[in-house]
């Protein structure tokens, strides 16, 4: 322990003694009657509540988590402007708290597990609020958003359980990483045309795993559908998507509930696991201006039956569409030169596959167990086909290849003939 860690302990220490000593004070004040009504220590204004309720007036409240455990009411004097990070972190009993008007900043975690806190209302002198401000507020059911806010910050609202509908101002601009994640019975939002931007976030989008999350719009100004934006939206059933939209993030719309999707004809790249897990997806129309889409873009699109790969795509990246179990049919693009590994894996309906001219590499198990495929055409242009290709193709009885054409170990089913040409 260093010279300063010690001293620090003997402050923490001796600033306890103060404050027990002056909780016995009011203590004995209320019991035998003596007029002391409140107390300061350390920037918090301590008084008895109702009912023996533990009550505070705050500049600052103790990090001490036992000690905000015991705070269930709240009053924020006059004249504050500012609410430090923090200030009533761990909250778990706080249920009702008043913020005078004129405050302009609230900072990160104010109200973070403030678990029996139910409603509340931020004036619309307020301007700025930090990342996690409603964090785990499980029974948080009434919350207004600040007319003057043009940020919705980090995190929020994650995990507000009890929020079912919520007004967005249109003086907002910016919707943060995972504001809305863990909404889970969120079931309607709309979103202003003032939004520019949905910020990206690799572990937890905006809607993420807002399982009840029914209607919702996507603003007009967006050109970017955020990585994981709806992603375990598992009740979205439709979504209108804006002609202004160029790109959908990774893991956008992973687990959604289309039946069916027409994207927007100025797009021009779906991000990797965009559609993955899209179980009732059955059709959708990809515009000619895409040239990327990513790797699992569509894999367990169990209901997909039918896929047209627009003309300037070059590659059919890794497990684009693993496990699309009805896929009957599949339109490969004049431009396309590799199909990656397991990029149609256990397809097992797709009956035929023809491989354009100029593909020059299939990868390794590309096509394994597409167990209905019984004819591929494969044309002069490519140059190697890697192992277990075309492995569990139980159906494809004969296949013409170039005579310079490379195999893989196991390239295809021992019960494929191979005719060189």
């Amino acid at each position: 322990m260093t010279v300063s860690e010690a001293e620090d302990g003997k402050k923490s220490k001796k600033g306890h003694t103060i404050l027990s000593v002056l909780v016995s004070v009011v203590s004995f004040a209320i019991i035998f009657g003596y007029p002391i009504l409140f107390f300061s220590y350390d920037g918090i204004t301590y008084f008895p509540g109702p009912w023996g309720r533990t009550a505070f007036s705050v500049s600052g409240v103790s990090r001490d988590r036992h000690a905000n455990e015991k705070v269930d009411c709240t009053e924020i004097r006059e004249g504050t402007t500012a609410l430090s990070s923090s200030l009533f972190y761990d909250c778990v009993n706080l249920e009702a708290i008043s913020i005078p008007d004129g405050v302009t900043t609230i900072g990160d975690s104010v109200f973070c597990n403030c678990l029996k806190l139910t409603e509340i209302h931020l004036p619309d002198s307020v301007t700025y609020v930090g990342k996690n401000l409603f964090w785990n507020c499980s029974a948080l059911s009434s919350v207004n958003i600040p007319r003057q806010l043009t940020r919705l910050s980090d995190r929020m609202f994650w995990d507000c359980v009890g929020i079912t509908s919520l007004d967005i101002p249109s003086n907002v601009t910016v919707i943060g990483k995972g504001s809305f994640a863990g909404c889970k019975n969120l079931t309607a939002i709309k979103l202003p045309d003032s939004i520019t931007v949905v910020e990206d976030d690799e572990d937890f989008g905006c809607f993420d795993q807002c399982v009840k999350l029914t209607k919702v719009n996507v603003p007009a100004k967006l050109t970017k559908i955020a990585d994981r934006m709806f992603c375990s939206c598992a009740s979205l059933s439709s979504l209108d998507i804006p002609d202004g939209v160029t790109e959908i993030g990774e893991f956008a719309f992973e687990g959604c509930a289309f039946k069916s999707m027409k994207l927007p004809a100025r797009l021009n790249r779906i991000g990797d696991c965009a559609f993955f897990y899209c179980q009732s997806l059955k059709s959708i129309d990809i515009p000619d201006q895409v040239t990327y889409i990513g790797s699992g873009a569509f894999t367990d699109c169990t209901a997909l039956e039918e896929i047209v790969i627009p003309p300037n795509v070059s590659t059919i990246r890794v497990e684009c569409f693993k496990g699309c179990t009805n896929l009957k049919k599949v339109t490969l693009p004049p431009q396309l030169k590799t199909v990656e590994g397991w990029a149609f894996e256990n397809c097992k309906k797709l009956q035929a596959i023809e491989i354009p001219n100029g593909v020059v590499a299939i990868k390794r198990e590309a096509f394994v167990r597409c167990s209905s495929l019984a004819s591929v055409t494969i044309p002069d242009s490519v140059k190697v086909i890697e192992q277990r290709a075309f492995a569990g193709c139980a159906n494809l009885q004969t296949v013409s290849l170039p005579k310079d054409t490379e195999l893989g170990q196991n390239a295809f089913s021992a019960k494929t003939k191979i005719v060189r040409r």
